[in-house]
This record gives C-alpha cells, sequence and structure tokens, in this order.
C-alpha cells in the first residue's frame, strides 16, 4: 500500500513513457492510455479564454468529445 502523494514503480513508468512535462503542456493535449486498448482517448485544455476561466477541459473517446468541469472531475477522482 502506497502513502498518498508517493510516487510508486507504475506512476515512474508512465513519466518515463511520455513526454515532458513541459513539451505536454505546451501540445495543450494529453493522451490517455487506455488498457483495454480498444479506445484512443484525449484530454484537450486552453480551448479558449472562457473555458479557461472556468476550468473546462474537453474529453475525446474515439470520435466522441464530452467537455467537462475539472473540479468536478477531481471530486469524483478523490473519491475512486
Amino acid at each position: 500500500m502506497t502513502r498518498r502523494g508517493e510516487v510508486t514503480d507504475k506512476d515512474m513508468s508512465v513519466l518515463r513513457e511520455g513526454d515532458q512535462t513541459k513539451v505536454q503542456r505546451e501540445k495543450r493535449v494529453g493522451t490517455l492510455k487506455d488498457y483495454s486498448l480498444q479506445h484512443r482517448v484525449a484530454l484537450h485544455w486552453d480551448l479558449n479564454e472562457e473555458a479557461e476561466r472556468d476550468q473546462m477541459v474537453r474529453l475525446t473517446f474515439d470520435d466522441q468529445e464530452a467537455i467537462v468541469d475539472v473540479e468536478e472531475l477531481m471530486r469524483y477522482l478523490r473519491w475512486a
């Protein structure tokens, strides 16, 4: 069991596989790994000034997309 905030071996392997943090931020899109290997999943930020102010991001799953509130998403992730 890991303590909150502790970096695991899995976390480190994901970091090593991906782009550097600065490069990812500048792309304004991050590709999420789908462990079922059946979908393309991405997170897009910096959509426009209004979305940035309201902390909204766009999630895409294959050809589907959803605009979601980052704070609401984080609340649910804390429960996971």
